[in-house]
């Protein structure tokens, strides 16, 4: 049983300092690796599926760009525009930062919210002004830009998820990052 036990922490360890080098993959990890042997096991499950879950004001990194999610709130308006009879604005601010070798596209179809009684992912709306993400623009080298994504959802939600999912130039899917939120 002990050396069971002592094999189990030692794989974790071993785990912990081959994905050192992913920071927030290995902090995620750290984390759980000192909340017990269960929780490494379910943070080992999640990175090798890539998905990852963060939090609002935590930094990402995708492939391409590292992103942080600094705000999520119900807003009335948002540049003069009010939602319609039933419906709600979800404004939120990100900060994007290239951190890949060339310029990459990005635009407002990359991130995305998800309620779970709602058939289909709710996209931002088309930009109302220049602070908001615009339909498509690139990322230069290094460059980082902050945008509001506004969102027009049912009133009656409050609890969703805002999520990326990495594609490819051949459509693979990679990792999907999930940040809950209640508004």
């Amino acid at each position: 049983m002990k050396k069971r036990l002592l094999a189990t922490v030692t794989l974790a360890f071993a785990l912990v300092l081959v994905l050192s080098s992913c920071s927030k993959a290995a902090e995620s990890l750290n984390d759980a690796v000192s909340s017990g042997i269960d929780s490494a096991s379910s943070a080992i499950d999640n990175l090798l599926s890539g998905n990852v879950t963060g939090e609002i004001g935590k930094s990402y990194s995708t492939q391409w760009f590292s992103f942080t999610v600094k705000s999520i709130k119900s807003v009335p308006e948002y540049a003069g525009y009010t939602p319609a009879e039933g419906m709600q604005l979800i404004d939120v601010v990100v900060t994007e930062k290239n951190i890949f070798n060339q310029t990459i596209p990005m635009g407002t179809s990359d991130f995305y919210l998800d309620e779970n009684s709602w058939p289909d992912y709710i996209y931002p709306m088309d930009p109302l002004d220049d602070t908001m993400m615009p339909i498509e623009f690139d990322l230069a080298v290094g460059e980082t830009a902050e945008y509001h994504m506004v969102y027009e959802v049912p009133a009656e939600f409050s609890a969703m998820m805002l999520l990326y999912t990495e594609i490819d130039v051949t459509e693979t899917e990679g990792a999907t990052f999930t940040i809950n939120f209640t508004v």
